[in-house]
């Protein structure tokens, strides 16, 4: 999950240490699975550096923290995706879809015919 943010908030990790203020080797551990989990200031900080804030911050902390599955940090995004701008680009982040290009095919697409 951590490399996965961090990758999506176009960090190294050595970025994201150093904007978290941990060290390079605790954020390669920690995406490693290596340590399994963070101490709460160190999640705190690492969700500050990733930019997350409300409640995708407080399921990211939870998740790091192990008490909360990673899963839910990125449902929780998911549901705040689909809230913003809803005449905006919404993408889905698990495999880069995105609405506007069913919209374009729905409109390009021959109309069908009904079946006798």
């Amino acid at each position: 999950m951590l490399r996965q943010l961090r990758t999506e908030a176009r960090l190294t990790q050595e970025e994201l240490a150093e904007q978290a203020e941990l060290s390079p080797r605790s954020v390669s551990d920690l995406e490693r699975g290596i340590n399994r989990t963070a101490r709460k200031d160190s999640a705190l900080m690492l969700a500050s550096a990733l930019k997350l804030t409300g409640p995708v911050q407080e399921a990211f902390v939870a998740a790091a923290r192990g008490r909360a599955e990673p899963a839910r940090v990125l449902a929780v995004i998911a549901g705040q995706e689909a809230g913003w701008r809803l005449g905006g680009h919404l993408r889905d982040r698990r495999d880069g879809w995105h609405w506007q290009d069913d919209v374009r095919r729905a409109r390009s697409a021959p109309a069908r015919r009904a079946l006798p």
